[in-house]
């Protein structure tokens, strides 16, 4: 009996997803952004779906562009508005802009984000602008 809850411990632990620490609080964001990031790559954020799971009464559509659920993924990175202002701010980075389509979570977009280039302060505005959304 001890051998098999032993196992069955053992295949929880392989199963369990690592929060991807380093993205939220080794950055010097201040304390109120990396608590946003933290629930959002928690999939804790108040987003219409999960306001609706948790029993509210409201319409889950995206009231921004009141075509499809409001999700995490749909809200920061697929809504029409959003993409309009990924857009404008990813202007001469049109590779970037390309990725934004592909992926499908928050966590993703920051793994896809390059690393900034050029002197300190443009490399730093580059650094944060996902943190942007």
């Amino acid at each position: 009996m001890y051998m098999d809850l032993r196992e069955r411990n053992t295949a929880s632990i392989a199963q369990r997803v690592v929060f991807p620490h380093d993205m939220v609080w080794k950055t010097d964001l201040p304390m109120n952004i990396k608590f946003i990031f933290w629930t959002l790559l928690l999939g804790r954020t108040l987003t219409r779906v999960r306001l609706v799971n948790t029993g509210a009464d409201i319409d889950a559509v995206c009231p921004l562009c009141e075509c499809i659920q409001e999700s995490i993924s749909h809200l920061f990175l697929h809504c029409s508005l959003v993409l309009q202002l990924w857009s404008e701010l990813l202007a001469s980075q049109q590779v970037m802009l390309l990725k934004l389509y592909s992926v499908d979570s928050v966590q993703e977009w920051l793994l896809a984000w390059p690393s900034g280039a050029g002197n300190a302060l443009t490399a730093k505005v580059w650094r944060y602008l996902p943190y942007a959304e």
